[in-house]
């Protein structure tokens, strides 16, 4: 169900069932958790080699992926469908999002129906525990 008080935006942090299949456990098996870069609409942009675009700005990811990570090795060019979101992780070396699977049914977007929650807070690890706050300057003006 998808989160009802704000809706889904650029920078959450989103709890969601499988799309199709990602962690090879059966349909809607698991729970993933990724940032959403792309919403419906939103033309996303990646040469392999540096940082990801969306709708023509380069995203200043810096306070959010891990330190020294390139924001995607993976080159791709596409348009959000109406519905979808298109979601990374912040450890974008070692993230299975999106970006790798453009080739299933969905072509790596997540349909809004597989939505659980928006993630507000960690709580685990003791030492971790704090609110997650959306990187609004990231995406201003997209």
């Amino acid at each position: 169900m998808q989160p009802k008080i704000s809706g889904v935006q650029r920078g959450d942090i989103v709890i969601f069932h499988d799309p199709d299949n990602w962690l090879h456990t059966g349909p809607d098996d698991d729970f993933l958790i990724k940032r959403v870069v792309g919403v419906a609409g939103d033309r996303i942009k990646a040469d392999g080699t540096g940082p990801v675009s969306v709708n023509g700005t380069i995203l200043n990811e810096k306070s959010y992926i891990m330190p020294g990570a390139v924001s995607s090795q993976i080159p791709f060019n596409l348009t959000v469908r109406e519905g979808y979101i298109f979601v990374m992780g912040d450890n974008r070396s070692n993230s299975a999002d999106s970006r790798f699977h453009l080739g299933d049914k969905n072509g790596g977007q997540v349909p809004l129906s597989k939505v659980d929650a928006i993630a507000n807070c960690t709580y685990w690890p003791l030492n971790r525990l704090g609110l997650l706050r959306r990187p609004d300057g990231v995406f201003a003006g997209l």
